[in-house]
């Protein structure tokens, strides 16, 4: 399975919330799902019933997936310094790569095309931990976790 953590704050009172668009909610911040990749529509409404009106879509991928979507594998994981994103040269397309720390802020954002072979990203200066590189070009995205350590 797979464990889903939303961290909100403001609105009055209670947070509720979902990761199913809204259909159902739970007072607990943590979901934990049976399937392991996929999409999921998380929202946050209030004590009030307000719903916060930046509803985000987290979509959630394995390796596999961004070996299967990009042509895409990453080494060494975990990393100390340089992490590099290999292509397999099966595709030529535009990249954005963001790397995100464990609470989903945005840490680094690089573009590069996927047939420049590979893709040297210096992590020295990040402190030890889990993030998160997202990979997309416009249609399609797929994620991966990297840890630092």
């Amino acid at each position: 399975g797979l464990e889903i953590t939303i961290i909100a704050s403001g609105g009055t009172g209670a947070l509720e919330y979902s990761i199913d668009g809204g259909a159902s909610f739970q007072s607990n911040n943590v979901f934990t799902t049976t399937q392991g990749g996929g999409s999921y529509d998380i929202v946050v409404r209030d004590a009030n019933g307000c719903i916060d009106g930046n509803n985000e879509t987290l979509i959630i991928s394995s390796l596999d997936d961004i070996a299967n979507t990009f042509g895409a594998s990453l080494y060494p994981n975990p990393v100390m310094n340089i992490v590099t994103l290999q292509f397999d040269g099966s595709q030529n397309e535009l990249l954005n790569i963001q790397i995100l720390d464990s609470a989903g802020r945005l840490i680094k954002v690089l573009n590069t095309a996927s047939n420049d072979n590979s893709l040297q990203i210096d992590m020295t200066a990040f402190d030890s931990g889990v993030y998160h590189m997202v990979i997309s070009n416009g249609d399609k995205r797929a994620s991966t976790r990297i840890i630092k350590i």
